[in-house]
């Protein structure tokens, strides 16, 4: 996987973007299928499975502007190791909220005299998602809980696959609708943020204006 990494274009991240887009969108449809069963446990897991192709495709679109984006070493992580995405995901969340928003677009001015980074690698996409484009709009408050329920998310995704033996047995059998709806509230967050950057229109100025500030042609 290292040696094909150092032969990518942009066109060739894009392209694994969109595929990974489309595997994020049927592992949402696929616990849709097992939510209207009452099939919770295993819905939840392939909820985070979801949310976990979503950033893996939002990275990869970085990717194809800037290829440093990720270290060699990220990048098979992209793929390999769940506590990267995650942390991701997390990073991601972070810079969307709203205060995050207010603080980039105020600290416009001082980072372009000084020259310096933004806060973090997904600034402008944070920034972007929550004020140009308005896909998603949560304070630092709301973030709390979020990444409370993110923390636990890959014993969550295990614990609707698998059964387990922890001072009795637990089964998947053991997470009902309320369970579901806590994790979809937060992988929607996600969909609302990435899948439009994949579907809004090249004629939208607001977004070929983004696209350009990360190279994404």
């Amino acid at each position: 996987m290292k040696t094909s990494f150092e032969n990518f274009s942009g066109a060739d991240y894009v392209d694994g973007a969109c595929l990974t887009l489309d595997n994020a969108k049927k592992h949402i449809q696929t616990s849709e299928l097992l939510k209207s069963e009452e099939i919770y446990g295993i819905a939840i897991s392939h909820l985070i499975l979801g949310a976990e192709e979503y950033i893996k495709a939002f990275v990869l679109l970085c990717l194809s502007g800037v290829n440093d984006f990720l270290s060699d070493k990220e990048k098979l992580d992209l793929f390999k190791n769940h506590k990267f995405k995650h942390k991701n995901i997390e990073d991601l969340l972070k810079s969307m909220t709203n205060e995050a928003a207010d603080e980039f677009e105020n600290g416009f001015f001082d980072r372009l005299v000084n020259n310096q980074e933004p806060a973090s690698k997904f600034s402008v996409d944070g920034f972007h998602m929550n004020k140009p484009f308005k896909l998603v709009s949560f304070s630092k408050k709301d973030l709390n809980r979020i990444l409370g329920w993110l923390d636990k998310a890959n014993d969550l995704k295990n614990n609707g696959f698998y059964i387990n033996l922890k001072d009795g047995w637990e089964s998947p059998q053991q997470f009902n609708l309320e369970d579901y709806e806590k994790a979809f509230q937060v992988v929607d967050i996600l969909i609302k943020a990435i899948e439009p950057l994949f579907t809004l229109p090249l004629s939208d100025e607001q977004f070929m204006g983004y696209l350009k500030s990360k190279n994404i042609t």
